[in-house]
């Protein structure tokens, strides 16, 4: 009788059932959850459906969220993987070193910035300072026939990554616009 219940825990203790499908993981299998700026959207759903077709013990859970969303997830073990169009700053990385944990980075893009306008403006390109006054000062252009046009920036998200890459790349040290949408939720380990 003793033989059958170890053999009974023994099987039992090898099936898998009892597995920590976010611990117990392989390169190849098991569960990870990642959380990853909307922006980068098409990009993760594609290469996480290609590595789950290629390897189907694995399971990608996908969190579609804001850029800052994602590091507070990573900041706060929610999460082992985050998908981002940034490094870290300076303050998230201290954060991080303070818990002992030193994220890695791999570069898969670079970003850019476009500027959309309707057909009656006649701007076919903006130099750098030209695209820094527009973003941090009000910018107007004439036109051919001598009319006056002040140009307006509108983000679509106040945490996006379009945004940070407009204040950490773009303006850098320059004051941001007055009418634009300002970010409203920061870092806070």
């Amino acid at each position: 009788m003793d033989i059958g219940i170890l053999l009974t825990i023994i099987v039992s203790g090898c099936s898998g059932y009892f597995k920590n499908d976010y611990k117990d993981n392989t390169p190849t299998s098991g569960k990870l959850k990642v959380y990853y700026d909307e922006s980068l959207k098409e990009h993760v759903t594609n290469q996480a459906f290609t590595f789950q077709s290629q390897y189907s013990g694995a399971t990608i859970e996908l969190v579609e969220s804001t850029e800052t969303e994602a590091i507070q997830a990573l900041y706060k073990d929610s999460c082992e993987t985050i998908v981002i169009s940034r490094l870290l700053n300076e303050k998230e990385k201290k954060a991080f070193e303070s818990k002992g944990f030193f994220p890695k980075y791999s570069e898969v893009a670079k970003s850019g910035l476009a500027l959309i306008t309707n057909t009656g403006t006649t701007v076919s390109s903006l130099m750098r300072s030209e695209v820094v006054k527009l973003l941090s000062d009000t910018f107007s252009i004439t036109d051919p026939t001598g009319n006056i046009y002040s140009l307006k920036v509108l983000f679509d998200k106040s945490n996006s990554s379009v945004l940070h890459y407009v204040i950490d790349s773009i303006i850098r040290a320059s004051p941001f616009l007055r009418f634009a949408i300002r970010l409203t939720q920061a870092f806070q380990p």
